[in-house]
């Protein structure tokens, strides 16, 4: 019994000596502060836009043509006497050059004889205006002896003869210009400046009006056959198209790893799409392709534009227009932008003026100065509470476009630097 009281009183003991420590614990613990949920915002990236001017110059792309093509063919039949040393595809010709030259032998006897024809109709006629005069004397003695009824005036003065006598003479010059002119044709002469694409002639051999001798392509231009869309036409001058205006000027790039381009100028609209791609087709005209009009060397850094080459071009905007550009993927599904508007997203339908490959044009929905989110919202939410990353300036949307340009639009004033900033393209506009 006495032990059981022992062991009995030795629990009751711990057990105090427990709920004392415990209530000193708990006196002892620190007391805890309750801190306010983080409102700071969600922390984003951001670039202020700005309106700028700006064109909508159009890319495309398109293949060399001649502006000028003809197949030479001889005007008189003969054997070649002469051929242009040299001659061959590729070869360069000034207008008036000789090119190749017809036996002119009997061309010429052709021309003697026609002389000889001229003179002798000429002789005729002055004896037939001397019969005449005899008669009209005979006729002014005796024409009261004469039945009126017998004789005609005009037979008793013989003006039928003297009128088959101009005849003849007007005949037989006919025939003399004609041989003069076959004699002048057996000269076979480059109507324009060219450059010979084929040729099948050589020396003694025998042509006709129907042989094709050579063909020429005109070196003073050549044409650009460019594909573009049909609502790109509308930011393009087209002549005719648009009324009798001068077409938009153009830059032809010859090479797509070079700087190397050309200046040319949109002359007319081709009158059908382009059958594989169903695109409208308009005419770029490039003055002076291979650099001879001035007689520049390929070395000097001016490119050759060769006949059946695939290019770029830039085609000038018909238009300058204060706008905004901005990177395409800021542009959210459904054309919204997110505004970070007093510390506050706001999302915001724009009017998309144009969508180039890596940008786009804002003609409305922003303000100068405004500034876009760029990225950093994974559930973005109209009036969330946002917050710019970093602590510098923020950041410009120029700063955001390429820097390197395909283009050297300088030149053209005033809102030329849009694609060749930005690099954009107008393949995918809207």
């Amino acid at each position: 019994m006495k032990d059981t009281l022992i062991r009995i009183g030795i629990v009751a003991a711990v057990l105090v000596v427990g709920v004392v420590a415990a209530m000193a614990i708990i006196r002892a613990r620190p007391e805890a502060v309750q801190t306010p949920p983080d409102d700071s915002g969600v922390l984003v990236e951001v670039a202020a836009v700005e309106r700028l001017p700006r064109r909508i110059d159009v890319e495309a792309q398109g293949t060399v043509v001649p502006a000028q093509r003809v197949v030479v063919q001889p005007q008189v039949s003969g054997r070649i006497a002469t051929v242009m040393p040299n001659l061959a595809p590729g070869t360069i010709l000034r207008e008036g050059d000789l090119i190749f030259a017809i036996e002119d032998a009997d061309f010429k006897l052709a021309v003697a004889r026609a002389t000889a024809a001229v003179s002798e109709a000429v002789a005729q006629l002055e004896l037939e205006q001397g019969r005449g005069r005899v008669a009209e004397r005979e006729w002014e003695l005796f024409q009261d002896e004469l039945d009126a009824e017998q004789m005609e005036a005009s037979l008793a003065l013989r003006e039928p003869q003297l009128r088959s006598r101009l005849s003849a003479l007007q005949t037989a010059r006919a025939n003399l210009a004609r041989a003069r002119l076959d004699l002048d044709r057996t000269v076979v002469r480059s109507p324009f400046n060219a450059v010979v694409l084929a040729e099948s002639i050589e020396v003694g051999q025998t042509v006709t009006p129907q042989s094709q001798a050579v063909t020429l392509a005109g070196t003073d231009a050549f044409w650009v056959r460019a594909a573009v869309r049909t609502d790109e036409l509308e930011q393009l001058r087209v002549p005719g198209l648009h009324g009798d205006t001068a077409g938009s000027r153009a830059l032809v790039r010859l090479d797509p790893e070079s700087d190397s381009v050309l200046p040319g100028r949109i002359v007319k609209l081709l009158g059908d799409l382009d059958p594989a791609g169903r695109m409208a087709r308009v005419l770029v005209e490039v003055e002076d392709p291979l650099g001879l009009a001035r007689g520049i060397p390929v070395a000097a850094g001016r490119g050759l534009l060769l006949l059946d080459s695939y290019v770029d071009l830039l085609l000038e905007g018909a238009e300058v227009r204060d706008l905004f550009e901005l990177p395409r993927e800021w542009l959210r599904e459904g054309g919204y932008l997110w505004i970070v508007s007093d510390e506050r997203l706001e999302v915001r339908p724009v009017g998309v003026a144009w969508r180039f490959e890596d940008s786009l044009l804002i003609e409305g929905g922003l303000a100068d100065g405004e500034v876009v989110v760029t990225g950093g919202l994974a559930t973005p939410v109209d009036g969330m509470k946002v917050r710019r990353a970093g602590d510098g300036p923020v950041r410009v949307v120029s700063e955001f476009l390429s820097a390197v340009g395909r283009w050297d639009v300088g030149a053209w004033g005033v809102g030329a630097g849009l694609a060749g900033e930005s690099g954009a393209t107008g393949e995918d506009g809207q």
